[in-house]
């Protein structure tokens, strides 16, 4: 590698980086996510409403388990935090989970496609 005083390092924040990636990043990277700042916008959302989507299903197999055993766990309180209250019913706890499955599919669905979209106009 070249010495830490060699040009083509840049210093940040006590980190060193390659100062060629930093120019690629700054004129390639920057300019398009600024001219489809809608489309990064939808991106990011749909990766967090993903990840949210991932919780709440793991999250809501703890009311499964307390309808089923009748003993109250840790992740149904955390579902419970959450602002979601579900009966003890398992017709509405299978109808709730269901939907779950169904909406982070396509949420999931979406960001993979978004993602797609967004290679493809970062190589073009």
């Amino acid at each position: 590698m070249w010495p830490e005083g060699s040009h083509h390092y840049l210093k940040i924040g006590g980190n060193r980086f390659l100062k060629k990636n930093y120019i690629l990043t700054k004129k390639i990277w920057f300019p398009i996510v600024r001219q489809y700042w809608k489309k990064t916008l939808l991106l990011i959302l749909a990766g967090f409403a993903a990840n949210y989507l991932s919780l709440l299903l793991t999250l809501s197999i703890g009311k499964y388990i307390q309808l089923a055993t009748g003993a109250g766990t840790g992740k149904s309180k955390a579902l419970q935090m959450l602002g979601i209250r579900l009966s003890d019913s398992y017709v509405l706890f299978f109808q709730f989970f269901f939907l779950l499955i169904v909406l982070r599919f396509l949420i999931t669905w979406l960001y993979t496609f978004q993602l797609a979209i967004f290679g493809e106009l970062f190589v073009s």
